[in-house]
């Protein structure tokens, strides 16, 4: 573990928990969920909501990010007033959240469709911003391997989504930049753009 993680993680609010996961219904129900799982030291998966059979692609959490996620759930208790997250005004049908996290305490869980507390409602935006940051970042590699021409038009999202700090964890995408930025059958502005991006995100 490095320093820089060990301080961030000291610093969280301490508890013993194995798993945390957030999913995110759509608003008409039925239809596959994106889902990301968590522990502590920030490793767990992603499913997107486009895997039909349900397995998650691997996930690894920069130091930065993994103190954010700890600071952000350990805000909550833990989850521990999971029951009472809904909030009692009448809102519009905004997809439920879906959060559950194990530990010494056993399992606890978290079902609404809209919130009033803001220490979950941050923690809700943290999950959301990095489902969009995973499902941009498989998109990314997609169209290296199958859509190169598609790569200009996905590289603007990306530097978009960077300038608005919507990446929670940017440096996720250095490996797929650096190969973008060195495949001699990607376009030259794509190219270019690529490795921008890389500077961009190192100097960040």
């Amino acid at each position: 573990m490095s320093r820089w993680l060990f301080l961030l993680v000291f610093m969280a609010p301490q508890s013993n928990f194995s798993e945390f996961s957030f999913c995110r219904e759509g608003t008409r129900g039925g239809d596959p969920v994106p889902c990301i799982r968590l522990n502590e030291r920030g490793g767990g998966s992603f499913t997107p909501d486009s895997a039909t059979d349900g397995v998650g692609e691997p996930l690894e959490l920069s130091a930065g990010p993994t103190g954010s996620f700890l600071q952000l759930l350990g805000k909550t208790g833990y989850l521990r007033d999971g029951g009472l997250y809904e909030s009692g005004r009448n809102v519009a049908n905004l997809g439920r959240k879906i959060l559950a996290v194990e530990g010494e305490w056993g399992r606890r869980e978290a079902v609404f469709n809209y919130s009033d507390r803001s220490e979950v409602n941050d923690l809700v935006a943290f999950m959301d911003r990095l489902i969009s940051q995973e499902s941009l970042l498989l998109e990314l590699a997609f169209a290296l391997d199958f859509d190169r021409l598609g790569l200009p038009a996905m590289l603007d999202r990306v530097e978009g989504d960077l300038r608005r700090n919507r990446l929670p964890d940017a440096h996720r995408f250095l490996d797929t930049l650096r190969r973008i930025g060195s495949d001699p059958r990607v376009v030259g502005y794509a190219r270019t753009a690529a490795r921008r991006l890389v500077e961009d995100i190192e100097d960040d």
